[in-house]
């Protein structure tokens, strides 16, 4: 597809229009096609906005974006003087470039009308958003990785084409308010709640509380689709406009029975609507991605795709990277789940991880689970001191509370713990105590970067 066909078209006064700026100079009327926010990956012929973060500030960049070939700027109105800006063949200035950028993407949003899924939850957003487009098929819009906030959901409206068909997005938050707002950016027509427990708790303080934020997408959307299995969830259906349901429960509209998870992925008999639709395949370990797929299927039923060609569709996907990714580095076995974490998370994480196939012992390595306010040492401990000797051999907690957790699983009977303050030193005690026989689950929020434990396996 050319990237002529993008929606994300703009000229100087277009640009203007739509954030209600000023066009500070335009001096051969060309018009961009696309939108960037990082000078690294800028392309030619784009519109280059300069964001300013808590650590970074595009304005800074302007020269990077213009080599790279971008032929329109968007600055701050006091950035005016910003070295480079002369270089681009347009330039247009905004009180905030930050309101600026989803501005643009709410102009283009409204020159669609296509289905776009919004989709949140605590837990399992990531995955779910890669099935449901995997159901829906090459025309459908994603992220290109978890752009679920501010930035990252006007990013991939930003990239719609005239040729897709439907779009995926997802939505994530921490701080109350942000699931509004980015409903109100995207428009979505279906919104998808996967479930509600304890996550950015040092935000959003208890389950009640982060229902409450969540709910802003099944209350505005067209259609609902809602967890059965989640009694929070579930008790939103009379609120909202029309609601489909998913789960494990007889009344739900997408159902999975007879679940086998194995280490290349879920199997389970589908049902839709009351009645049988095959033999499903996620390609991806852990049975909790059952939930996931039946999400994906009760989307893609309601947008009319037929249960055969969304099996088929699935079975072929490419699971998302370190959510329960198997991975050998040096001859050893890893199960890389390093994207995210929370307690509902890890415990998911954990529970699968011992339904795999083993030769040898198990080793959970566990990293901190971040935002969790007050609670977090006590959630700590307890997910420690769930630890079972039945399945699990030995553990190593990384960083703030080590030494809690270290007692915990202790305490349960885990006949080796290792505690270390960083995530160096516990790839040098993983490479000293692992056999390679041995399996290691890698478990831990995002910024810990677990990961690279592998680089002392020879795999960075």
């Amino acid at each position: 597809m050319s990237r002529r066909r993008l929606l994300a078209s703009f000229s100087a006064r277009g640009v203007q229009k739509a954030v209600e700026g000023s066009v500070l100079h335009d001096a051969s009327g060309a018009a961009a096609v696309g939108v960037s926010t990082d000078s690294r990956t800028a392309e030619p012929g784009e519109l280059f906005v300069a964001l300013k973060g808590e650590t970074a500030d595009g304005h800074a960049y302007l020269n990077e974006a213009a080599d790279r070939g971008a032929v329109g700027a968007l600055v701050y109105e006091e950035r005016t003087d910003a070295a480079g800006l002369d270089r681009f063949a347009f330039a247009v200035a905004a009180k905030d470039t930050g309101d600026a950028y989803i501005a643009l993407a709410k102009h283009v949003r409204k020159r669609v009308d296509l289905p776009v899924v919004g989709v949140t939850g605590s837990n399992g957003k990531t995955s779910a958003k890669e099935w449901m487009a995997a159901v829906l098929g090459q025309d459908a819009l994603k992220p290109f990785k978890s752009f679920n906030n501010r930035v990252g959901v006007p990013h991939t409206l930003l990239r719609l084409k005239s040729t897709h068909q439907y779009a995926v997005l997802e939505m994530g938050t921490n701080r109350f308010g942000e699931i509004a707002e980015l409903v109100e950016i995207a428009r979505p027509t279906i919104g998808v709640l996967l479930n509600v427990s304890l996550s950015h708790s040092e935000y959003l303080i208890n389950e009640e509380r982060i229902l409450e934020e969540k709910s802003a997408l099944p209350l505005s959307a067209e259609w609902a689709v809602l967890n059965a299995d989640d009694r929070r969830v579930a008790s939103l259906a009379e609120r909202c406009a029309q609601v489909a349901t998913f789960g494990m429960r007889m009344e739900a509209d997408g159902r999975a029975e007879n679940i086998q998870a194995g280490a290349d992925g879920v199997h389970f008999d589908l049902r839709l609507e009351g009645k049988r639709a095959g033999r499903a395949f996620v390609p991806a370990p852990g049975a909790h991605q059952a939930m996931n797929a039946l999400a994906a299927f009760t989307v893609g039923n309601l947008l009319g795709v037929s249960a055969e060609t969304m099996i088929k569709r699935l079975a072929q996907a490419e699971p998302p990277p370190m959510r329960m990714q198997p991975v050998s580095a040096d001859g050893f076995r890893f199960i890389v789940d390093c994207y995210n974490a929370n307690p509902a998370s890890t415990r998911a994480a954990l529970a699968s991880f011992q339904e795999l196939p083993c030769e040898g012992r198990r080793w959970v390595v566990l990293g901190e689970m971040l935002e969790l306010g007050e609670r977090a040492r006590r959630i700590h401990e307890e997910i420690a001191g769930g630890l079972n000797p039945s399945w699990l051999w030995g553990f190593i907690p990384v960083g703030r509370f080590r030494h809690a957790m270290s007692e915990a699983a202790t305490a349960a009977g885990v006949f080796e713990t290792a505690p270390c303050e960083t995530v160096e030193e516990a790839a040098l005690e993983l490479r000293r105590r692992l056999q390679p026989t041995d399996c290691a689950l890698l478990k831990a929020s995002r910024s810990i970067q677990l990961e690279k434990i592998l680089e002392a396996f020879g795999d960075g």
